[in-house]
């Protein structure tokens, strides 16, 4: 177990999921747990159940990821109730769009990209200005094995999965400096053939 004790940390898209998952690791650390998710009734329920759990101090709110106004009202909210955001995981994303190029709606393409990558930015580009004034800070965006490899009729998922990979990696870059390191993770699920 990691020590998060005292750590101030917001997981995006927790409602469910690797999301609730992420954020419940972080409580059972003693982190502070900000659970922001479009579910919003299901991101309460979740920061109940790590209140009634460990004993943390949770905050719950609704969040589309994808919509930049609702991410900077949402992070102003979390900087007034809590002071600052130490660790960042960019979580929220869809995977409805499966459809072969040629078939894809430019609307669910224009949706999953917002969702899954433009969202991710967003969110870190109200963390950031914070870790670099007190000289630390994490970022972690979970993006997918289909963002390095592509996959059949997943091309809004994969390019939106191979973003977050890309931003990471400048994050990384740039605020090094600054004592943030910024961290991708990658899902590959496999189903048994039978």
């Amino acid at each position: 177990m990691i020590d998060h004790a005292g750590s101030i940390d917001t997981v995006t898209g927790s409602a469910r999921g690797i999301g609730r998952a992420v954020a419940k690791t972080l409580a059972a650390g003693g982190a502070y747990v900000a659970i922001l998710d479009i579910n919003e009734e299901g991101a309460r329920a979740a920061a109940e159940e790590l209140e009634a759990q460990y004993s943390v101090r949770t905050s719950s709110g609704s969040l589309d990821v994808a919509d930049k106004e609702t991410v900077v009202e949402a992070f102003q909210r979390l900087s007034e109730e809590f002071g600052h955001i130490d660790i960042l995981v960019n979580n929220a994303a869809i995977t409805t769009n499966i459809n072969m190029i040629a078939d894809m709606p430019m609307e669910n393409w224009d949706r999953e990209i917002g969702m899954n990558l433009s969202g991710a930015f967003y969110c870190a580009k109200q963390v950031l200005p914070g870790t670099v004034e007190r000289k630390w800070g994490r970022i972690v965006n979970v993006s997918s094995a289909a963002g390095a490899m592509g996959g059949c009729g997943q091309c809004s998922y994969a390019a939106s999965k191979a973003g977050p990979l890309c931003l990471t990696k400048t994050i990384a870059l740039e605020y090094a400096r600054n004592n943030v390191a910024a961290n991708a993770l990658s899902w590959r699920f496999r189903r048994s053939m039978q």
